[in-house]
């Protein structure tokens, strides 16, 4: 084989495998929309996929919360209430199936929440517990969904189309320029449901 042919074969490949490269590692941003467009903006910092980095998710320019993420624990759906203020949030977090809101309203909106949710101790205990761990550089509070919002947010996903729910999703597989949404609207569901009594709920 002569030089050139060698390079002619090579060189692409050469530059193909950087691209791809890149793309699995290198930096990304991800829109989320759940209330009509896209509300959230989600920066993922470059990293190899085994390694730790912080997720920071922001409203226009203004950062609201971030989370950790690696190759075990992530964030898998963003919810945007209406008054952009209150974010409800599903993690996959290594010791449970986290639901949570991040609440950047000054006065916070746990006051209301005289119905605890989920109704059974031990999950909700371990739900908030681990909640706070994993959120970072939050610019409001970090707390436990109230039944109001669950149910908004229950009401919301049965009614979205497959379309819909792929938008609030965080990719499991992002190469950039591709990046594979989930569209499993019963595991949502099930995270959300009024009557939760685990921390891992299955079918």
């Amino acid at each position: 084989m002569t030089v050139r042919k060698w390079l002619l074969l090579t060189v692409p490949l050469v530059v193909i495998l950087g691209f791809l490269g890149f793309a699995l590692i290198g930096p990304r941003t991800v829109f989320l929309a759940s209330s009509g467009g896209s509300v959230v903006k989600a920066r993922d910092p470059a990293g190899l996929p085994w390694d730790d980095r912080v997720v920071t998710f922001s409203v226009g320019r203004s950062n609201v919360f971030a989370v950790w993420k690696d190759f075990w624990d992530c964030p898998l759906f963003v919810y945007s209430f209406a008054d952009a203020r209150r974010f409800l949030c599903i993690y996959d977090d290594d010791t449970a199936l986290l639901t949570f809101v991040v609440d950047c309203e000054p006065r916070g909106t746990n006051a209301i929440n005289l119905r605890p949710w989920p109704p059974d101790d031990y999950t909700r205990e371990h739900l908030e517990r681990r909640a706070t761990n994993v959120v970072v550089n939050c610019n409001g509070v970090v707390r436990l969904p109230t039944y109001a919002e669950v149910q908004e947010v229950s009401s919301k996903v049965k009614a979205w189309t497959p379309q819909q729910l792929r938008a609030a999703t965080f990719p499991g597989l992002d190469f950039g320029f591709c990046q594979f949404r989930s569209s499993d609207k019963e595991f949502v569901l099930r995270l959300l449901d009024p009557n939760r009594n685990s921390v891992w709920p299955t079918k």
